[in-house]
């Protein structure tokens, strides 16, 4: 991804979708973008970083979250 080369490999950081509290159903609520992306076989960070991003790794990173 352009502008990434200083994150890990396989990792990605994402801002919730605001509107995800309006929204009803697997992917609404506070929780809708973790259960997304868990189901889509993406380890999730459950706690908010720094500016309230959330942190992603794909799954063929997850054996080795931190390889650069």
């Amino acid at each position: 991804m352009p502008g990434s080369d200083d994150e890990p490999s396989g990792w990605v950081l994402m801002h919730p979708d605001p509107d995800a509290g309006y929204r009803p159903g697997f992917a609404g609520g506070r929780l809708g973008c973790f259960a997304v992306m868990r189901w889509a076989g993406w380890g999730i960070v459950t706690e908010p970083l720094p500016g309230g991003v959330l942190a992603a790794c794909h799954p063929d990173y997850r054996d080795i979250p931190f390889s650069c």
